[in-house]
């Protein structure tokens, strides 16, 4: 079948070719719409009852994440004194020109709901002297407000320098709309602060969505020039570096039209999908190079092509398949972005293999006939290395498997210590100019991050009697001051419609007062998010620090639990919200890992099983390319890195991309073990055929992941270290480990049969 189909390409080469032009050509003009889409949304877990929770939530409550930014205004000397504050809100109030502004929250704008016996609830402004942040305004805010000292610091930070504002907006920012806000609202404060911060849900997105603009173009340019010059390097002409990446040029076009055909957008996961299709279709460039170099001697050159494209078709064929089977494994995440990303590398492998089946052959028919040979100095490393290697296994082959064996124990013995807890912060790098404005907003202030609570009633708040309100009230604030217990007290700050009512105010003024709530144009926008028309529906709202998603998950049964359990007022608690979804999402990279790696393992296995036909060097070879995957986890478990998106991905697609080197030596050493030479000549062989393109290979695939380590983004570095380091344990493996392997189990059967 391969012997036809080789036959097929050569004879209709140039027909192909022509159809390949055009495809590239159509995927290069359609993938020029592709925009950067970097959201929140992208690390939600598809989990469907969480999902409809959440989109029931946004349907009754809206979503205040996309339209609320915080400014941090920031006093390097000097406090914050109320006339200053005062001067802040006044200019704040320009800021209403601009359209889309609905509101501005600060400590000076906000109303205190009192309730008076002759006049009923009514709002007033919550200071009205003029105040130094100091305990006298601490104690001010305890009196006149009933608030703990840690919901002051919700506004105004301890040491009176750090100031807290939220601008709120009719409908959710966009990058264009965002940028507006900020040049004006910096026009405005100028002289007043020091420093604004920005902060917020829409900072986020705005900023990934620059860095990605950027970003591509950088690391797709910097990966195909590192690509290029090795590929000069190795193959001692530029042109042979130039044909080489025909089809990965043409794959990368398919796969950006393919994007806007399916409706993805460029995030920071699937943005190295252009990177990594270039490093791994080269190398299958590369093997087909190193035969082509070998066919030369003594044959024209068409047949030299002829012969090559038949030799070659099936072990590319099988390389291929293991990649596109171990990139498609990611099918089974449960996180769009992740999903996503496995299936464009799997389209992106699978496109570089056909092109590279059309192009190469018509370039090398076309364009020279030159010898295939690495530079001068470099042509001499590298015989001096194989002929060194080649020593090693053939004499020292007991130690290769010690040496490995001890290694990988020790590997296997790190991974308890392996950490998968994710924190948000930590996917942006410490200089970041938004991880420094959260991490000083978290410093600064009560509670950041946390789910939002949606607990469902047994009957409309204004029908609950004194007692029963008190105990509810009493209730919610008192889950986020649980005790100094780490393990659960993980959310100090709690807000909810009680934050917002007077304590004493009979229920009778309740409707009356929450209509007066809702109609207020600065504390509207906060009300309705926090209780449904009907009102037997709030929402509960648990902030804390940055504990990661596996600690800050970890106490939310027992929320939910005590609060079904202890109050016979509820009815439901659900969990919603950006900071849950995104969490559980997070939380669910071990199991995707598992699923992935079983499922590419059952099918990529078999693949190199019917190379060696032998079951037991077939177990010793699936062992060996567990490596790459072990020998990630250890490094990250040595440098102290959590598994996060990057490093689980890369530990993915680690084995469809290790057993590609080990199908192309099997292929090798079994046509020579056919020809009934000695096990120690056919080793030789085939290390001396196939040593040197895996060497290229792999050094290719190392340079390429080293320049994602350029990457502004945590997820693209730390895809690019591990995938690095992961695919150097796999060369090691292939060229001495397997080798050593298999030359003592051929020794010890004919020692046996000898016997």
């Amino acid at each position: 079948m391969s012997t036809y189909l080789a036959e097929f390409i050569f004879k209709h080469n140039r027909s192909l070719a022509f159809l390949a032009l055009m495809l590239t050509i159509g995927g290069g003009v359609l993938g020029l719409r592709v925009e950067p889409g970097f959201s929140a949304d992208n690390l939600y877990t598809n989990d469907p009852e969480d999902r409809a929770r959440h989109t029931q939530y946004l349907e009754d409550f809206g979503d205040p994440a996309t339209k609320t930014v915080v400014l941090l205004l920031e006093r390097k000397e000097g406090w914050f004194n109320f006339r200053a504050i005062n001067e802040i809100q006044t200019r704040l109030a320009r800021l209403k020109a601009i359209e889309s502004l609905s509101g501005v929250l600060g400590l000076t704008s906000l109303r205190s709901p009192v309730y008076d016996p002759k006049y009923g609830f009514r709002l007033q402004p919550l200071f009205q002297d003029d105040f130094e942040i100091d305990d006298a305004l601490v104690a001010s805010l305890k009196e006149t407000h009933g608030k703990s000292d840690s919901k002051l610091r919700a506004w105004v930070s301890e040491d009176g320098r750090d100031l807290r504002v939220i601008l709120q907006t009719q409908e959710p920012l966009t990058p264009v709309s965002l940028a507006t806000l900020q040049s004006e609202t910096s026009k405005v404060l100028e002289g007043v602060c020091d420093k604004i911060h920005w902060i917020g849900v829409p900072i986020i997105d705005s900023y990934m969505i620059q860095v990605l603009k950027k970003e591509l173009p950088f690391l797709v340019g910097m990966t195909g020039l590192v690509i290029f010059l090795l590929l000069w390097m190795f193959l001692g002409s530029w042109i042979y570096a130039l044909i080489s990446m025909l089809g990965v040029g043409s794959a990368v076009a398919i796969i950006r039209g393919s994007m806007v055909l399916f409706g993805f957008k460029m995030t920071h996961l699937n943005n190295v999908v252009l990177s990594l299709v270039l490093m791994i279709g080269v190398a299958e460039s590369i093997h087909f190079l190193g035969a082509y170099s070998k066919q030369q001697m003594g044959q024209h050159r068409d047949m030299a092509v002829r012969s090559t494209l038949a030799e070659m078709l099936l072990p590319a064929f099988l390389t291929t398949l293991t990649t596109v089977i171990a990139f498609a494994s990611l099918g089974l995440a449960k996180l769009d972005i992740v999903r996503n990303f496995g299936l464009l590398c799997a389209l992106g492998v699978a496109s570089a293999f056909v092109f590279n089946m059309i192009w190469m052959p018509l370039a090398l028919k076309t364009v020279t006939s030159k010898e295939v040979r690495p530079l001068g100095f470099l042509n001499r490393f590298l015989s001096h290395y194989e002929n060194r290697v080649q020593e090693l296994v053939l004499q020292k082959p007991g130690r290769i498997v010690v040496v490995g064996g001890i290694l990988l124990v020790g590997v296997c013995a790190s991974l308890p210590w392996l950490d998968t807890n994710q924190k948000a912060l930590e996917e942006l790098m410490p200089s970041d100019p938004v991880r420094q404005s959260q991490e000083r907003m978290l410093s600064k202030f009560s509670g950041v991050f946390g789910p939002d609570l949606v607990v469902k009633l047994r009957k409309p708040l204004e029908k609950f009697d004194e007692v029963e309100r008190q105990k509810l009230s009493s209730y919610l604030i008192s889950i986020g001051d649980l005790e100094s217990d780490p393990s659960q007290n993980l959310y100090r700050n709690t807000i909810s419609i009680f934050d917002f009512l007077p304590a004493k105010m009979p229920l009778s003024e309740l409707d009356r007062a929450l209509r007066m709530l809702r109609t207020d144009p600065l504390m509207a926008s906060s009300i309705n998010a926090m209780i449904n028309s009907e009102h037997n529906t709030i929402v509960l709202r648990l902030r804390g620090e940055d504990h990661g998603c596996e600690p800050g998950l970890a106490v939310l049964d027992g929320i939910r639990k005590g609060l079904l359990n202890q109050n016979t007022l509820i009815q439901e608690v659900d969990f919603v919200g950006h900071w849950f979804l995104m969490n559980k999402g997070k939380s669910q990279l071990v199991s995707t890992l598992v699923s992935s790696f079983v499922l590419a393992a059952f099918l990529v296995l078999p693949i190199a099983f019917m190379l060696v036909r032998q079951r037991r060097r077939w177990l010793w070879i699936a062992l060996i390319n567990l490596c790459p995957m072990l020998v990630g986890l250890g490094v990250m478990v040595a440098l102290g890195s959590s598994l996060r998106i990057g490093t689980a991905m890369i530990l993915a697609i680690a084995l469809g991309i290790a057993v590609d080197d080990t199908i192309h030596f099997l292929t090798g050493l079994r046509r020579h073990e056919d020809s009934e030479t000695t096990i120690e000549r056919s080793l030789a062989q085939s290390m001396r055929v196939h040593g040197r393109p895996i060497f290229m290979t792999t050094c290719i695939l190392i340079g390429g992941f080293m320049v994602l380590r350029l990457s502004p983004l945590v997820a693209s570095q730390d895809m690019g270290l591990i995938g690095a380091l992961s695919l150097s344990s796999a060369y090691l493996a292939d060229v001495l480990l397997l080798p050593a392997i298999v030359l003592i189990q051929e020794r010890r059967r004919s020692f046996k049969n000898n016997v």
